[in-house]
């Protein structure tokens, strides 16, 4: 479908938003934000996670309200609709599905491009050029495409071994940060619609490596220090292949120094263990079982997320499970998600795999503070002992004396949501919003994070549908 076309769809969804339904779906905030301490990173966290999937959330959730009205949701006059309903309602899954993971291109817009901007911005000498034209920041739904890598991102031979690994490890941080924050969207509520969690999936599935490429010793020595790349026979035959077999080339060879591929201490045997891992998610496994059940199997717009009742309190408990690429290795944060109404807080730990040095770290991420009068805060404080990301623009190794380096990663800051005005029904009614984000980080990695030290503002305007 043309881009174009595509962008007609989107103007007649975002009218029928309005349209009502059989079946009135969950509210859900539709926010368009500025980050004007850094308006060119384009980074994951921030500019990217609240304003580039609005495309296609809107012809989604368009789509879905005009299947709701005039069909029913294919249910034909009986609660389900029968397997004829299920057909249906399955079809229009793998519809969204492949809206989602062809026009978007998250992989490269807000994966390999995000990173490659940050780097160059905030580590001359690391990318030679990186182009900073709309078209390469915009969904393909608005015509915007990927970095020209003949012109557009051509490193210059200088860049390091940490350089390298977040680069290649972007897009699985990218697919991860994206779906815990659809994760907590949905948590957060008592309720929520086909919608969210049809979009927590697709993040989900966009995650899902079945391609991998082990590299060999010819390969090391032609992509390790050259500058160029890998040549074509080392690199695997579909998705994100590459990437990973890059990424682990320069972990152990560039970064640590193995020469020889057989002592590979981190290997694509792990990448794949990680890979499937973060399909063990329950947050995943639940939102899975309720869309299917709820969605697919009876065509109903809402879901209720079920969490385990923590004994003589009020809270709702559900645990959850991340795991990333960092510039040391692979990292796994486990979640312990508490729910009091409105208010969600999740208390989360993490470890690195070790293989070659330690990491540890400690969190806490809280939303839905009420203040009164409809607003709310939220609040986040981190801290990881990790090694120091000291080979981006370093070619060398690390030497003995900097193995085992390490040193305090801190991010904390805080939110605001303020409803401006309400309008509509009542009793259910439609708000516009302004949202407010503040906070600070030091040098280092954490996810969806820029690596250089900050301090960061963000603004929004939205409405809640």
């Amino acid at each position: 479908m043309r881009p174009r076309t595509l962008l007609r769809a989107l103007v007649f969804s975002c009218v029928c938003l309005s349209a009502a339904s059989a079946q009135p779906f969950e509210r859900e905030d539709w926010v368009v934000s500025i980050e004007p301490t850094a308006p060119d990173h384009w980074g994951v966290n921030h500019w990217g996670l609240t304003n580039f999937d609005l495309p296609y959330r809107a012809l989604q959730r368009g789509k879905h309200h005009l299947e709701t009205k005039y069909a029913d949701n294919w249910r034909f006059g009986s609660e389900s609709g029968g397997l004829r309903g299920i057909a249906l309602r399955s079809v229009s899954s793998v519809v969204d599905m492949a809206l989602f993971m062809g026009p978007q291109n998250f992989d490269h817009q807000m994966g390999h491009d995000a990173r490659a901007r940050e780097l160059s911005r905030d580590f001359p000498g690391s990318y030679r050029y990186v182009s900073r034209s709309f078209s390469h920041v915009l969904p393909v739904y608005f015509g915007g495409k990927e970095l020209d890598s003949q012109t557009n991102a051509v490193t210059n031979g200088r860049g390091g071994a940490d350089m390298n690994t977040l680069t290649n490890s972007t897009l699985w941080e990218m697919h991860s940060q994206f779906a815990y924050a659809a994760g907590k969207r949905i948590l957060a509520a008592d309720a929520a619609n086909a919608t969210q969690l049809e979009n927590l999936l697709l993040h989900r599935l966009n995650m899902l490596q079945t391609d991998w490429k082990e590299p060999d010793q010819a390969c090391v020595a032609a992509h390790v220090g050259s500058g160029n790349g890998a040549p074509f026979s080392c690199r695997g035959g579909s998705g994100s292949a590459e990437d990973y077999s890059n990424y682990l080339m320069d972990l152990n060879s560039g970064r640590y120094g193995i020469a020889n591929v057989s002592d590979y201490r981190l290997k694509v045997a792990d990448l794949k263990r990680a890979n499937r891992l973060g399909f063990l998610d329950p947050v995943t496994l639940v939102a899975a079982y309720r869309y299917g059940a709820d969605y697919i199997g009876r065509g109903d717009n809402r879901s209720r997320i079920p969490m385990l009742p923590v004994p003589g309190t009020p809270l709702r408990y559900l645990p959850g499970l991340r795991v990333m690429l960092s510039p040391f290795g692979i990292e796994y944060f486990q979640d312990n998600y508490l729910r009091w109404r409105g208010t969600l807080v999740n208390v989360y730990w993490t470890r690195g795999d070790n293989r070659f040095e330690r990491r540890l770290g400690a969190g806490v991420d809280v939303d839905g503070i009420p203040l009164g009068r409809g607003v709310t805060a939220g609040v986040w404080g981190t801290v990881h002992k990790q090694p120091l990301v000291n080979r981006i623009t370093d070619t060398t190794s690390l030497s003995a004396a900097e193995v085992g380096v390490l040193h305090n990663t801190t991010h904390f800051g805080t939110s605001l949501r303020v409803p401006l005005r309400e309008f509509g029904d009542p009793a259910a009614p439609k708000q516009v919003l302004l949202t407010l984000k503040a906070g600070r980080k030091n040098d280092g990695w954490l996810p969806g994070e820029y690596i250089r030290g900050s301090t960061y503002v963000e603004t929004g305007l939205g409405i809640r549908l």
